[in-house]
């Protein structure tokens, strides 16, 4: 098995080994990842984040010894800001990275990072120790993220899906979440019907079959922050999802789970 990390803004991970196929998530800049398979132009990959397989483009690929693989996953800071400006020492120039982007290394006083293919320093935006700051800053992080638009299989501010919005807003506070709604919604603590939900609580939607097809963050008992069409906010009860805007409920209440008691 070769071990690689993503050295760009974001890479697509695809379905099938063609630039045509289906994007089915996304690795964002400083995850790591390990090729399961090489087909020449297309590496078949497993994330470390979350265990998601998925083809990349094997020039979107960074390979790396096992020693630096080990390690970015265990030191780094993690972008809070929508948006983060680095200066790359790798390539002498600028790059924007998204929320969410991992930052080896870092230096908090010198603001620099370096761990094999990459290395620079930060010139705007915010980043931190991704760590447990309480449902008021798991909120703040999220609301960040309104009106990014959405997109399936993303994992970026500027194109998300329900359960890579969720994702990536739990990681900055140093919660590690599965990649999909139906697997989130195993996590943690489920609540119970008559149970009032606290801010930062989970709430999962269904289909007409039952299955877990849509998440979101609980803000108050009665509203909830989601991506649907953009991340936005709308109303929630006991039925589901209220759109004020289109007069009807658009998803239906599966079960709501608390992650931090």
């Amino acid at each position: 098995m070769q071990r690689a990390i993503v050295k760009y803004p974001v890479i697509p991970m695809r379905k099938e080994r063609s630039e045509t196929s289906e994007m089915v998530n996304q690795l964002i800049y400083g995850e790591a990842f390990t090729v399961l398979q090489d087909e020449g132009r297309w590496y078949y990959i497993e994330s470390s984040i979350d265990g998601y397989k998925g083809w990349v483009d094997w020039k979107m690929a960074s390979l790396v010894d096992e020693k630096i693989w080990q390690s970015i996953q265990e030191s780094y800071f993690i972008v809070s800001s929508p948006f983060a400006e680095i200066y790359d020492n790798i390539t002498n120039s600028t790059v924007i990275l998204s929320s969410g982007s991992r930052l080896p290394f870092y230096d908090d006083t010198l603001q620099t990072f370096s761990l094999g293919p990459l290395s620079g320093r930060l010139i705007s935006g915010s980043v931190i120790d991704p760590q447990w700051r309480g449902a008021g800053a798991l909120i703040n992080d999220a609301r960040k993220w309104l009106n990014a638009p959405y997109l399936w299989g993303g994992r970026h501010i500027l194109g998300t899906d329900c359960s890579g919005f969720i994702q990536t807003v739990f990681a900055i506070q140093g919660i590690r979440l599965p990649r999909d709604a139906r697997e989130q919604a195993l996590c943690g603590r489920r609540l119970g019907q008559h149970e009032i939900s606290a801010p930062g609580d989970l709430a999962f939607f269904s289909n007409s079959e039952g299955k877990v097809i849509h998440v979101g963050i609980i803000l108050t008992p009665n509203t909830i922050i989601h991506a649907s069409g953009s991340v936005r906010i709308d109303t929630i009860d006991n039925q589901g999802i209220f759109r004020k805007d289109m007069n009807r409920y658009t998803h239906m209440l599966h079960s709501r789970c608390r992650l931090i008691e």
